[in-house]
């Protein structure tokens, strides 16, 4: 069998995690199953054959207007024979058995009619075959705008499977399907593969910030760059004075985090804190899930630290963020003021006092445990619907 996994990218190491964790969960159900993506600029070829997965060739990406590139990719398709292709990681679309999405978020009013009406003849092309699309666990809607909704429903009733990772995404979700074919689930990379330790313990003195350039240009009300900036340095100011250190962490490679990273350092000071960066988004949740607590803005950092049974402060720009810490019994870690204030200078007390800690990571391995047995259930029955 050969699955199409759209969405996936590497430079947010939040969608290299998912797609990773993908892949490895298929290869354990199936081993034989193979596995192919897109071409696109966050998608090199080097990156995705070291996964072992093969790329979807003509790519289209490069030459007219849809109406042209569909022709043109028809054609290619035609005319080279498949037998030429195989040995240099290429297949065809016409080749592959079902579809599986792992967008993270790109379904409703913040992005448009655009992200829906990429999906949507992809959607079509497989059911047209009678071939499974399964959307796998994301954050969903808000779906207020007619044509936001009337985009996303046209294809998403068309899908088997359609995972919400929130509870108000579900309902978002629930409202513009009527097919009864949306589930709720947790994020898959809650029970992602580590990289391997290295023999490396737990740095309960280690703090982690994490950096979301979206945090300045997304959302009903962004911050404003400086007073996020100084966010981060009051925050410094309280851990340090308790004797733990800073790491500040970059969870992406376009750039963007990284300059923040830079800027929030220099506020800092450079002889208080570090800068770790790591194209492996396993070895970035393996930094985070041996640090004491972890006060940021990327999604994937705080599912990293959560799912290691280490406690967040988070600061988000969408609903995912305050869901996810109401599923793991800590809304009041979802940080909503736009300055630092006493409120989150107790929640850093409550994480720099032991008994608190104890406490946090205490009430985070219970829901973890849960989560895990929901993910098992989630994995068996994409199997099934896959033909696995």
């Amino acid at each position: 069998m050969l699955i199409e996994i759209h969405g996936a990218g590497f430079a947010n190491k939040g969608a290299q995690l998912m797609l990773e964790t993908v892949v490895h969960k298929i290869r354990t159900i199936s081993p034989k199953t193979r596995l192919a993506i897109a071409s696109g600029g966050d998608r090199p070829f080097q990156k995705v054959y070291s996964l072992g997965v093969e790329m979807i060739w003509p790519s289209g990406a490069y030459y007219g207007t849809k109406a042209v590139k569909r022709s043109v990719r028809n054609m290619l398709s035609r005319m080279v024979p498949k037998s030429m292709l195989r040995p240099y990681g290429l297949v065809t679309r016409n080749q592959i058995d079902a579809l599986i999405d792992i967008s993270g978020y790109s379904f409703g009013d913040l992005w448009g009619v655009g992200s829906c009406r990429t999906i949507q003849p992809l959607v079509s092309f497989y059911r047209s075959q009678n071939k499974p699309v399964v959307m796998l666990p994301q954050m969903l809607g808000p779906f207020d705008n007619p044509a936001v909704a009337s985009a996303f429903s046209q294809f998403a009733n068309q899908c088997d499977l359609v995972y919400a990772r929130d509870q108000v995404s579900f309902e978002a979700a629930k409202k513009v399907i009527s097919s009864g074919n949306v589930q709720l689930a947790p994020d898959i990379t809650i029970d992602s593969v580590k990289a391997p330790d290295h023999g490396m313990n737990p740095d309960l003195s280690r703090v982690c910030f994490v950096p979301n350039i979206r945090m300045t240009d997304k959302g009903d009300d962004p911050w404003k760059e400086e007073d996020y900036f100084e966010f981060f340095e009051k925050c410094a100011g309280q851990i340090l004075e308790a004797g733990k250190s800073i790491s500040i962490v970059v969870h992406e490679d376009k750039g963007a985090d990284g300059q923040m990273a830079e800027q929030i350092a220099n506020k800092i000071g450079r002889d208080n804190c570090s800068i770790y960066a790591n194209s492996d988004p396993k070895e970035l949740k393996n930094h985070i899930g041996s640090s004491r607590y972890v006060v940021g803005s990327r999604f994937h950092s705080l599912v990293a630290a959560l799912s290691s049974n280490v406690p967040v402060i988070s600061l988000g720009w969408a609903h995912k963020y305050e869901q996810l810490l109401a599923d793991y019994l800590q809304s009041g870690f979802a940080y909503k003021e736009k300055q630092y204030t006493e409120l989150c200078g107790n929640l850093l007390s409550e994480l720099n006092d032991e008994q608190g800690l104890i406490r946090h990571k205490e009430i985070l391995a219970q829901r973890n445990e849960e989560f895990r047995s929901r993910l098992g259930e989630l994995w068996r029955d994409v199997a099934a619907k896959l033909g696995l």
